[in-house]
């Protein structure tokens, strides 16, 4: 297990690699001015770009697609800049849309519920094939490694 992700799920298990051509794919949160972020499939660097998960379904597909991406202290954070690329995600509300764009297809997808959780709570990573989910996670309070952030949403489109 990389030192990035074991600070952001403690006790992950680990999955195989998500089988793709794709490795980069893009999200964005309108509401929260969260634009084309970049997501590494399989990824595990998270102070290049966020990161899905390895193992976890792909955009689109029945599964849940997770990703994770960094926070930091609010003070440090900056556009675009992938150590804070997440910052913003504490303000998403449900009902908010987040839209990624994977593989030439646009997906819709609506918030349906936000949480935190604990850091070993590793249920986040669950993968149930009678839906298309999608969970975003990071660390709050932001600049701390103390509890998970998880927004999940579901396909709409």
């Amino acid at each position: 297990m990389t030192k990035p992700r074991t600070k952001i799920i403690a006790n992950a298990p680990k999955f195989s690699p998500t089988t793709t051509k794709v490795s980069f794919y893009t999200l964005s949160i309108p509401k929260i001015e969260l634009s084309d972020v970049r997501v590494e499939i399989n990824g595990d660097d998270l102070k290049k770009s966020a990161i899905q998960y390895p193992g976890t379904a792909l955009p689109g597909t029945f599964g849940n697609t997770v990703i994770f991406g960094h926070s930091t202290s609010p003070f440090l954070y900056k556009v675009g800049d992938p150590v804070s690329i997440f910052n913003p995600l504490l303000k998403v509300k449900v009902g908010d849309e987040i839209i990624v764009y994977f593989d030439g297809v646009t997906y819709r997808y609506v918030v349906r519920n936000i949480a935190e959780l604990d850091p070993d709570k590793i249920e986040v990573l669950a993968q149930r094939y009678d839906k298309y989910e999608l969970t975003l996670v990071t660390c709050t309070p932001l600049g701390t490694y103390l509890r998970r952030f998880v927004v999940r949403a579901e396909l709409v489109n």
